[in-house]
């Protein structure tokens, strides 16, 4: 192989690594942008839930019913979970 070959092979060789390390970080950026979407999903839910038990806590039904598995899962449900065991 001569110089010149070996030279452009390396220029392709890096640029193709270049090309696919920017891909790469686009990828990370875009998931960690989604991670946080999701995170501040949670956190809401996780705020509502609070309120809720805080406004119904006087409510002995409502706590019991909570703390059932009949509860537990009507609150799974309610807040998107669709698989069931």
């Amino acid at each position: 192989m001569t110089e010149r070959k070996m030279r452009k092979l390396v220029t392709a060789g890096t640029a193709l690594a270049v090309v696919v390390l920017f891909f790469l970080i686009i990828v990370l950026v875009w998931q960690m942008a989604a991670l946080s979407s999701k995170k501040r999903e949670v956190e809401r839910k996780h705020a509502e839930y609070e309120e809720l038990l805080e406004k119904n806590k006087d409510s002995a039904d409502w706590l019991e019913f909570i703390k059932s598995d009949e509860g537990k899962l009507w609150l799974a449900h309610r807040y998107g979970w669709t698989k069931t065991q």
